[in-house]
């Protein structure tokens, strides 16, 4: 359990920096609470950032599909690979 501590540790210490750094208060994102972080808000965090993630990938993804019908055709691009 000590080592899952540390181990936690190094990802939420510099996280807090990265949020503070932000102009944003870490307690109200990774609150500490003898000495550990309360994982239900670094999670709530995380799943925002992995929907905006998950949002980036549909739109580059939909730009390289339009780039490659305008270069190759719709015809031609409908018929290469995944």
């Amino acid at each position: 359990m000590e080592t899952i501590f540390k181990r936690g540790q190094v990802v939420v210490m510099p996280l807090r920096g990265l949020i503070a750094t932000a102009g944003r208060n870490p307690d109200d994102y990774t609150p500490l609470l003898d000495g550990g972080c309360l994982v239900h808000q670094l999670c709530a965090l995380m799943h925002r950032t992995c929907n905006a993630d998950n949002a980036a990938v549909r739109v580059i993804v939909a730009a390289k599909v339009r780039a490659g019908e305008a270069h190759f055709g719709v015809d031609a691009r409908a018929a290469l690979p995944e």
